[in-house]
């Protein structure tokens, strides 16, 4: 590459991640480490749920499989640790969810369900007011209008033009 796109590089920020071969894979080993481990715990938990006692399964033989199961604990104590495991999940998804609509949701007549935290919502205490400063006027910057403002705005025209006709 030139000097002139190793500069463009440079000031565009692109340099540091393209241009370092000093890069750390450790993250990435971790990673798949622990993908890889969860993934033979949970195939060996199925397995052994499901595996039966008494048969001989390809080239393992029963006697073997006895065996295994003499030092591992009993089959029932997995099934129970499943299910409170799944009941855990389905608990905790439950929970949130709850959560989520009566903590944090905030209620309909509430300002922050049209507008955000960072909004700039024009307010004036006098309606007549807030028609002549803010309403059929263009701004500068981004205003939120009140939506109650607004609705009654609009409704009043609706009302006015049906008395009309």
């Amino acid at each position: 590459m030139n000097k002139e796109g190793d500069e463009i590089l440079y000031e565009s920020g692109w340099s540091t991640d393209l241009m370092n071969m000093n890069v750390s894979y450790t993250n990435e080993y971790f990673w798949f480490s622990r993908h890889f481990l969860t993934c033979s715990l949970l195939v060996f938990l199925i397995v052994w749920s499901l595996i039966p006692q008494d048969v001989d399964i390809w080239i393992i033989r029963k006697e073997f499989i006895n065996d295994i199961m003499d030092i591992l604990p009993q089959r029932s104590w997995l099934i129970y640790f499943e299910c409170f495991v799944l009941m855990g999940m389905l608990w905790v998804y439950t929970a949130l969810l709850m959560y989520n609509e009566d903590v944090l949701t905030p209620a309909l007549d509430e300002l922050r369900t049209i507008t955000d935290a960072k909004g700039n919502v024009a307010t004036e205490d006098d309606f007549n007011d807030f028609l002549d400063k803010h309403a059929f006027k263009e701004s500068s910057g981004v205003i939120d209008l009140p939506i109650t403002e607004v609705c009654e705005i609009l409704y009043r025209e609706q009302r006015t033009r049906s008395s009309k006709g």
